[in-house]
């Protein structure tokens, strides 16, 4: 089966700043943040804020900080 893998070239949270380099994982979530729900891309504490803390369809999906491989959802 084929990996698959983030393609973007974002290098840090979309709602803290924080740099992927610097973390294990980040995710591409589904987000309320400021009474809002939407998509970004956030690092672990960002993901266990503002998210359902879950990842699948519809949800969200869990890459590897250092080789961008999706490792869940």
């Amino acid at each position: 089966m084929t990996q698959k893998k983030w393609h973007g070239d974002h290098t840090k949270c979309d709602l803290c700043a924080n740099q992927f380099m610097d973390i294990p994982w980040f995710a591409d979530a589904k987000v309320l943040f400021n009474g809002r729900r939407c998509w970004a891309l956030v690092c672990p504490e960002c993901h266990a804020k503002y998210t359902s803390g879950t990842f699948g369809p519809g949800i969200g999906q869990k890459y590897d900080a250092s080789t961008k491989v999706k490792i869940e959802g």
